[in-house]
């Protein structure tokens, strides 16, 4: 009899889940209740920064590093930076569009589900691995 292969899943941790989403509302009513003009999401650079976050360059590495950084996320890639120096790794225009997303980033935002979408996608284009941790 044959013995079944593992399937290989993503596994979710709904408390990071759950945690983010709070997180999301919280910072939804705070930036309401300043009154603040909401940062449209600067979705041209996004998008770039995504396609070169998936490609296996140094840039690439660096790109990554950065992104899942904003959120104070794990690399999925298990590339540990140097934090904002790994700008210094980019090309002008890359880090200009990354400079674009901080800029976004720190707000106030309409929500911060554009960056977290791009992270998913490039999580799981390199899944985690004992030799990538």
């Amino acid at each position: 009899m044959d013995t079944p292969r593992p399937v290989a899943a993503k596994v979710i941790d709904l408390n990071k889940a759950l945690a983010r989403q709070t997180d999301e509302e919280t910072a939804a009513l705070i930036r309401a209740s300043l009154g603040r003009p909401e940062t449209p999401v600067p979705q041209a650079e996004l998008d770039l920064l995504e396609r070169v976050a998936l490609g296996v360059t140094g840039q690439s590495r660096s790109v990554r590093y950065l992104l899942f950084l904003l959120p104070g996320a794990e690399n999925p890639a298990g590339f540990k930076g140097e934090g904002l120096l790994e700008l210094r790794a980019l090309d002008r225009s890359l880090s200009d569009a990354f400079l674009k997303i901080l800029d976004w980033w720190r707000g106030p935002t309409k929500s911060d589900t554009p960056l977290y979408q791009a992270l998913e996608r490039i999580a799981a284009a390199f899944p985690v691995r004992e030799d990538n941790r």
